[in-house]
């Protein structure tokens, strides 16, 4: 039986400044081309002949490879497309995205060469653990770590040494570098993505070139938000059509066919679960409340 269930938003306006990448609440507005992709690219993650819904993002949203491995949803003249950043397009624009043949043909043909596009960051589609690949001529002295198969964007990684957490500078090649070397090893990481959640991981080797997984990946959390009608479809048959904006001067509830609703602030801060069964958790003051279905 589907229990429909009303979440409160507040709907005030308010301004904040959001980090590359952002939580999935922007739309993004700009042009698509394409290139020759092969899944490499200045992310360094290699070639990935086997999946090439891929993308170069432009050099000023690229933001120092921190969108690395961050997806986003593409909507073109005739199609959708859901794309990972793998690489850096220097000569693009703000808000202009360079994609994969294949990728921009789902979004329009290929004889245009470069559509009017909108986008906004969706959660990676992964399986697995996190995993750490050590760079190629790390040693004792100097080392780069590489943060793969995350399922949300990371945004810091951190070594423990002599019981002290330090962090490791990220560069634009999607390497965590320290210049001065964290010892012979085995090392403990923290990483943490773009909604604060932290996952650690210890006994990782200083073995140059290869990769070793880590014990988790990061919670789903982004894919499914919504922020209202105009991100609505995000969460796909669970939401109601209809949108109810009657009930309050200053609130919309949005009646879910879910049986519960996480609820986070407009940047990600998790604020708990509703039920409908006792009031919804506040935001605060400067937020606006997004909701996700529990699955």
């Amino acid at each position: 039986m589907k229990v429909p269930l009303m979440s409160a938003l507040l709907a005030s306006a308010f301004t904040v400044a959001l980090a590359q990448p952002d939580t999935g609440t922007v739309v993004h507005t700009g042009q698509a081309t394409y290139y020759n992709a092969t899944g490499d690219g200045s992310c360094m993650f290699g070639p990935s002949p086997g999946d090439l819904m891929v993308c170069a993002m432009n050099s000023a949203e690229y933001d120092t490879g921190s969108v690395c491995g961050a997806s986003i949803h593409i909507t073109g003249p005739v199609g959708e497309v859901t794309v990972r950043i793998v690489d850096l397009c220097p000569e693009c624009p703000r808000g202009n995205v360079d994609l994969s043949k294949q990728a921009f043909a789902k979004i329009a043909d290929t004889i245009q060469g470069r559509v009017a596009i909108t986008w906004r960051y969706v959660e990676t589609s992964v399986s697995g653990p996190i995993a750490y690949r050590i760079k190629t001529g790390s040693n004792p002295w100097w080392i780069g770590i590489q943060v793969l198969n995350h399922r949300n964007p990371v945004v810091r990684l951190d070594a423990l040494q002599g019981g002290v957490w330090v962090a490791v500078p990220r560069l634009g090649y999607n390497y965590f570098v320290d210049a001065s070397g964290l010892g012979a090893g085995p090392f403990t990481f923290r990483v943490t993505d773009l909604y604060g959640q932290q996952l650690t991981d210890a006994n990782i080797p200083l073995s140059p070139d290869s990769v070793t997984p880590g014990q988790a990946n990061f919670s789903s959390h982004g894919a499914g938000v919504t922020n209202g009608p105009m991100a609505r479809a995000a969460v796909g048959a669970r939401l109601r059509p209809e949108l109810r904006t009657n009930l309050a001067p200053r609130a919309m509830r949005t009646l879910l066919e879910s049986g519960a609703v996480e609820t986070y602030t407009i940047d990600g801060r998790y604020c708990g679960r509703f039920d409908g069964s006792g009031p919804a958790p506040a935001p605060g003051a400067a937020a606006i409340m997004v909701v996700k279905p529990v699955r």
